[in-house]
């Protein structure tokens, strides 16, 4: 993570957990501490997202132990930065049960009153399915943040009021999670091993694209997601930019043409 800025990540992790017993009395939470999900109101990184409409779901604590609450804060806040939202604005964060289907899902309106940039809510089976063992002490978290990532790229979406329909809006949340992913992890034009490495990681997850071309709720083919995580991650390996405000101009304009099936479209095409 040496790319990121030299805020400090532990002086933003005050609170950030958002703890289901704490939850307060706020629009589209009840007392019994659920929430209730609306087509309109949020994006999500799965197709099955879109069969929530009216559905509740109960809020959860962290499902994991302290050392991985710990490392996923990190994570957060880390993307916090990366996403230009250190200042005190990071999203709300809860998890939540997801017993319809692993999911993550952003939303446009906060949880939190002390709290401007909408919300983020992360499934406990989407947790555990895309964190992988290594040996018995550690996990390899890759996937959790490129979801991380995915997410935040919805918040700045909405920070900026654009909103167009589902896939375009969730392919170009891919091209953004790809950059996120390349300065989170520091993958250089020249390493063409960890490049692979990571975009391997990010194909495995997006292999959950769907096909279901004429739902509104369509998300995007696996090979236009891995097409468009790709070129994201060339974004910063190979063109070196480090601004999200440029990174979501070019993810802007390279998301319709990655819908319409340009699958091989390379970084110098948009600058």
């Amino acid at each position: 993570m040496n790319k990121l800025t030299s805020i400090s990540v532990a002086a933003l992790s005050a609170a950030v957990l958002t703890s289901c017993g704490s939850t307060p009395d706020v629009p589209y939470f009840d007392y019994r501490g659920t929430v209730y999900l609306d087509g309109g109101m949020g994006c999500s990184v799965e197709y099955a997202a879109g069969n929530a409409s009216g559905m509740p779901y109960d809020l959860i604590d962290f499902p994991g132990n302290q050392n991985f609450a710990n490392h996923f804060e990190t994570m957060f806040l880390s993307m916090a930065i990366l996403f230009g939202l250190e200042d005190g604005n990071i999203p709300d964060l809860s998890f939540y049960d997801d017993w319809n289907g692993p999911n993550a899902i952003a939303m446009n309106r906060t949880l939190n009153g002390s709290y401007q940039r909408g919300t983020v809510l992360f499934g406990g089976n989407m947790l555990w399915r895309e964190a992988r063992y290594i040996n018995d002490r550690d996990l390899n978290t890759v996937r959790i943040a490129t979801i991380l990532a995915h997410e935040f790229a919805h918040i700045a979406q909405y920070e900026r009021n654009f909103y167009r329909e589902v896939p375009t809006q969730e392919l170009m949340a891919d091209i953004m999670a790809g950059w996120a992913i390349g300065i989170y992890y520091d993958v250089g034009q020249d390493d063409r091993a960890l490049r692979r490495r990571y975009s391997d990681a990010a194909q495995a997850m997006f292999d959950v694209g769907d096909y279901a071309f004429n739902s509104p709720n369509h998300h995007g083919t696996p090979r236009q997601r891995q097409a468009a995580f790709e070129l994201g991650l060339s974004m910063y390996s190979d063109a070196n930019l480090g601004s999200v405000d440029d990174v979501f101009s070019l993810a802007r304009l390279a998301a319709p043409d990655i819908r319409s099936g340009s699958l091989n479209r390379d970084i110098w095409d948009y600058l």
